[in-house]
């Protein structure tokens, strides 16, 4: 018996270039810069000889928060996975990575809030209660994980991001 197959006219956005190409201007349109280089002084941030996206530079602010717990894992935001980007050496995963992209998304949401990044974190708050994590507790000790945290990146944010983070450490005071 031969496999279902999809119906020819169907065609996920991603299979399509044209189609990706209009998703990535509406996403840009609401808000989306995961994908976009870090530029630090007129030049793309590099570390460790990787030039960082936003996505990647999520997973590093995040590596340098408190873990907090989502189910029974405590979630770092680069343990999940191994990248040389991230790690000097091969690591034991610890669990499942796709916890790291929960946290990133809910710290996208948090320190560079757009409608983009407010569908994207309500995405994966669902996900998360749909594998029976309370994503508001995930959510506020996140947000606990950023306010208690009193250590330095290893560089400055452009202005901008410097006034986004401390309104975020303002609406925070709650926690």
């Amino acid at each position: 018996m031969p496999e279902k197959t999809l119906n020819s006219k169907f065609k996920p956005l991603c299979f399509s270039r044209r189609r990706h190409r209009k998703l990535s201007k509406i996403k840009k349109v609401m808000g989306c810069l995961s994908y976009d280089t870090v530029i630090k002084d007129g030049k793309p941030l590099e570390i460790k000889g990787y030039v960082y996206n936003y996505h990647n530079l999520f997973h590093y602010e995040i590596s340098h928060l408190a873990r907090i717990p989502i189910g029974k894992d405590q979630v770092s935001g680069i343990h999940g996975f191994y990248s040389p980007m991230f790690h000097d050496q091969s690591i034991e995963i610890e669990y499942d990575g796709i916890l790291d992209e929960a946290r990133v998304a809910i710290h996208e949401w948090l320190t560079r809030t757009s409608v983009f990044t407010t569908l994207k974190a309500i995405n994966w708050m669902v996900w998360l209660a749909s594998i029976g994590v309370n994503p508001i507790k995930v959510v506020v000790l996140h947000g606990k994980s950023l306010k208690n945290y009193q250590g330095n990146i290893p560089f400055e944010f452009d202005n901008q991001d410097q006034a986004n983070l401390y309104n975020l450490l303002q609406r925070l005071s709650f926690l």
